[in-house]
């Protein structure tokens, strides 16, 4: 009993050594790389899987598409399906850049120029001629 007593009242004195504070995990901040193709990226999460993209490999992503003034285009959030292309062969040609050296569960905003997006045609209805496009993207999968 007297054991017992001295035991608690070790711990009524230590209280603040059994209080664990609080912490944040935080990423760091991530630079704005530029590839050779004039894509812009800048990872938010840098995934941890042991591949990143090569040629012919199939790629599954998760995305959320919008315009300059931030009207969102697509997302497969919103569809509830992630889109599955061959690595550089995406339906637009930044995509590539954009998941280019990416891990699976990582996170990147990607901004398309027109060139590597729509171009000047764009998509009656939907993007203007000549937009620009941010992309923020997940990769899922890599086979």
């Amino acid at each position: 009993m007297i054991t017992r007593l001295a035991l608690l009242a070790l711990l009524l004195a230590c209280q603040s050594c059994l209080v664990v504070p609080k912490q944040r995990m935080v990423d760091v901040e991530h630079p704005v790389v530029t590839t050779p193709n004039g894509v812009p990226y800048q990872d938010r999460l840098v995934g941890t899987g042991e591949l990143v993209p090569q040629l012919g490999m199939s790629v599954t992503i998760d995305y959320v598409c919008t315009l300059e003034d931030e009207t969102e285009v697509d997302s497969t959030y919103a569809r509830g399906q992630a889109v599955t292309f061959i690595f550089g062969e995406a339906w637009l040609p930044g995509l590539n850049d954009g998941v280019t050296s990416m891990r699976v569960g990582g996170r990147r905003s990607v901004t398309l120029p027109p060139e590597q997006a729509y171009g000047e045609a764009g998509v009656e209805g939907l993007i203007p001629p000549g937009a620009m496009l941010s992309f923020e993207l997940e990769l899922v999968a890599l086979e």
